[in-house]
């Protein structure tokens, strides 16, 4: 195609096909050889790492939503991504597992409690039922913001477990059980007024 050839700048312009279609693995292409399947698993991996780091940077700069969409941008690229090794599944779960986390952080930044739950459920499944402090903390703080005081505090609890040293879990712990006892006194007298 010629520079002044506008003809030809459209067609290539309108075509289908785009780059990331170079990205997708197809189960019946034979052309590729394992290294090259090997170094598109890397591809992804980078563009989800980058996607990664775009979307911190917007949580420093207080842009929860751009954040948001990088986050589950490179949530949605690593899960379709396939490997072939144990190396890249390891590489793959952990990009995943801060990903999730970060994002959790970022809904309860902009205030989306059942948000935090479904990624809380994603990540236990990921996780085989053994999410991180910062993730039973991210989901604890959701479920108060939600009015589940028991359920938060248990994810709290088991924050603890994970860190036994941490005063802040320490606090919230604190916090959610004279939250509880304050709400069950409160049932307490409006059941005495009922009667």
């Amino acid at each position: 195609m010629l520079p002044n050839d506008k003809k030809g700048f459209k067609a290539a312009k309108n075509d289908k096909f785009s780059t990331h279609a170079l990205l997708n693995e197809n189960d019946n292409d034979q052309s590729l050889s394992s290294d090259e399947q090997d170094d598109i698993f890397f591809l992804i991996y980078r563009k989800a790492h980058t996607l990664f780091q775009a979307g911190k940077l917007w949580m420093r700069r207080m842009r929860y939503h751009d954040a948001q969409r990088a986050f589950e941008k490179a949530i949605t690229r690593l899960k379709t991504c396939k490997t072939s090794s144990f190396e890249q599944q390891c590489r793959k779960k952990d990009m995943l597992i801060a990903l999730f986390e970060s994002l959790m952080i970022c809904f309860n930044k902009m205030r989306q409690s059942r948000c935090v739950c479904y990624v809380m459920k994603e990540l236990r499944l990921l996780t085989i039922n053994n999410p991180s402090a910062l993730a039973l903390c991210q989901h604890g703080r959701a479920l108060s913001d939600l009015g589940k005081y028991h359920p938060s505090r248990l994810c709290y609890i088991k924050a603890l477990k994970k860190r036994p040293r941490d005063q802040g879990i320490k606090d919230k712990i604190t916090r959610i059980s004279k939250r509880i006892t304050e709400l069950e006194d409160t049932n307490q007298m409006l059941s005495q007024l009922s009667i």
